[in-house]
Formats: structure tokens, C-alpha cells, sequence
């Protein structure tokens, strides 16, 4: 099952976007116990690039797999904003460290990264594209 959503680059459409990959992925897995973390780290993306990049545009495609009895889910996301810098990519902030000691910037991917099975990102002509993978058990 494959679906995709074109999005503005509003916070009032990542809401309705999320509500829409939850719902798709409810009526399909019996057992969403890894869904809220899906969920968390698509919308720590989304609101990333509504918040930062400047993208006119985003197009959210998802693809759910059943083999074995496992769900999987797919998705990427694409959007033609300003390129995600290196330090952010490759931040892995020392969370020992008191928040008026760390860096701004990365967290989040982070904690994007720790959520999901398979996270990759690239930058090709122009557009940023966000690939996530997640087992659902």
C-alpha cells in the first residue's frame, strides 16, 4: 500500500499530514507498538523543514510492506529547501553535557536517528530528500 500528500510548508498541514500516515497505518498493523515513533520522528522532520528550510513545497510518500507477518514502513520525504549543513547531519550531542554547555543544532535528528531502523538523508539538484524506515513488530 502506497499513498502520497503534498504539503505547504505549515505546521497546520503537518498535523493533518500525521493524522493521515497514523490513521493509514492503524487500518493496516495490528500492532502499532512502534508507531508513536514513527510518528514522533516524521513529525520532528516535517516541522524541521517547515520551521527552517525554506521550502516552498513538500511531498511525503509512504509505503507500507507486510512480509512474514512484519509491517514495515517506508517513507521519504522530499522538499526543495535550503540543504541541511554537514554539523547538523553529523551532530551526536554529549547529552551529559548541561544544555548551557551543548551546541544549538542536531538534536533532534538525533533523535530522529535513535527512533528509526533506517534513516538516511541527501541533498541531490536542488531538493532534500528524507529516507526512514521503520519495523513494526
Amino acid at each position: 500500500m502506497r499513498t502520497e500528500l503534498f504539503l505547504k510548508p505549515k505546521l497546520e498541514e503537518v498535523s493533518t499530514a500525521l493524522e493521515k500516515v497514523e490513521a493509514t497505518i492503524r487500518s493496516f498493523v495490528k500492532s502499532s507498538e512502534n508507531l508513536g515513533e514513527f510518528i514522533i520522528a516524521l513529525e520532528e522532520i516535517l516541522v524541521n523543514i517547515v520551521k527552517y528550510s525554506k521550502a516552498s513545497y513538500i511531498k511525503l510518500e509512504f509505503e507500507l510492506r507486510e512480509e512474514n507477518r512484519k509491517w514495515t514502513v517506508f517513507s521519504i520525504l522530499i522538499d526543495d529547501g535550503e540543504e541541511v549543513p554537514k554539523h547538523i547531519l553529523d551532530t551526536s550531542p554529549d547529552l551529559s553535557l548541561p544544555l548551557s554547555k551543548r551546541k544549538i543544532g542536531g538534536l533532534g535528528l538525533y533523535f530522529v536517528k535513535k527512533l528509526i531502523d533506517e534513516f538516511k538523508y541527501e541533498h541531490i539538484n536542488g531538493e532534500n530528500f528524507w529516507f526512514m524506515k521503520k519495523y513494526f513488530s
